[in-house]
């Protein structure tokens, strides 16, 4: 949202939310928080994502299915395709954040690692990652006529390290992207505001040429 609200090619953004007054605590602390248009609302229902998103340019979706019931980004997937219905015009759509592990996004080993925690179903990231893949068929599917309005990218970055998630201690005690190569094992770490710039400045670019289309897949990483 910041680095969105700092590009002047956008005018505005809309934020759909589960909670209003809640977004708007979170995102008043950034510049031009003026550009913010809020649309509450609720995933799972067809109508609420239709209102967010028939009129938009572009999509981001930076949802997860980390809880229960692990659906909420094939479910928001499968409504906001149904709402493109409604448009007339060409929409851009980013899933953000792929696992960097699967299919070409990885390396051997990465896929051999995302391979093993989609077996781990105990874990959160089994279910999740199922679920990426589900978003990823939709999208697929979405090629052959169904949503000829729609053209869209997966964006696969590597492990972000602006915060510590968890008790990882690899990310470093700051978070800092340094500390996180420096102690990194498998998956190389990236800032996200540096994700969030390449792929917000790449889609104002490729929005202002209706036939130029977005790569099927963005990956970075960096050492």
């Amino acid at each position: 949202m910041e680095r969105a609200l700092e590009l002047e090619e956008i005018q505005t953004v809309t934020a759909f939310v589960r909670n209003e007054s809640r977004a708007r605590e979170m995102f008043s602390k950034f510049d031009h928080s003026s550009k913010i248009l809020y649309q509450e609302g609720d995933i799972y229902k067809v109508e609420h994502v239709r209102d967010a998103v028939c009129k938009a340019d572009a999509i981001i979706s930076c949802i997860a299915s980390y809880t229960k019931p692990h659906t909420q980004m094939s479910a928001l997937t499968e409504n906001e395709l149904d709402a493109l219905k409604y448009t007339n015009h060409k929409v851009f759509y980013i899933h953000f954040g792929m696992p960097r592990g699967y299919g070409p996004s990885g390396t051997l080993i990465e896929n051999g690692i995302m391979k093993l925690v989609m077996l781990t179903v105990c874990t959160k990231y089994s279910p999740a990652t199922k679920d990426h893949i589900r978003v990823q068929n939709l999208l697929l599917e979405s090629e052959n006529g169904k949503h000829g309005n729609l053209d869209y990218s997966l964006f696969a970055a590597p492990s972000m390290a602006d915060k510590p998630p968890g008790k990882q201690d690899y990310f470093g005690k700051d978070g800092s992207v340094s500390e996180a190569v420096e102690k990194s094992r498998v998956w190389h770490f990236l800032s996200t505001h540096d994700a969030a710039y390449l792929m917000l400045s790449h889609l104002a670019i490729v929005t202002k040429d209706n036939q130029r289309r977005l790569p099927k897949l963005m990956c970075l990483a960096y050492k």
